[in-house]
């Protein structure tokens, strides 16, 4: 794995990224993100916020879960991974 910097000019201003690439097995799982609208799946209002504030200059509006009616999931497990299997 190594890593690379992407630059781009938005509203007149330089964004910079890293990008992490990984070996060429995973090549064919890369898509371009390419319509205007983003849902988030969290009711996480900081994270959200956070997502969007990082979105904004390339005009994608970010939904969360629970602007959408989406019921919070039960996260009753000890640890994130017990979470995520839920």
């Amino acid at each position: 794995m190594w890593a690379s910097f992407v630059t781009f000019s938005v509203a007149g201003r330089n964004l910079t990224f890293p990008v992490v690439r990984r070996r060429a097995i995973y090549a064919g799982m890369a898509r371009k993100f390419t319509d205007d609208k983003l849902v988030i799946a969290s009711h996480n209002k900081g994270k959200v916020g956070e997502i969007a504030d990082l979105l904004k200059y390339f005009r994608v509006e970010v939904v969360s879960a629970e602007t959408l009616g989406l019921p919070e999931p039960e996260e009753t497990g000890m640890t994130f991974v017990a979470n995520a299997l839920l």
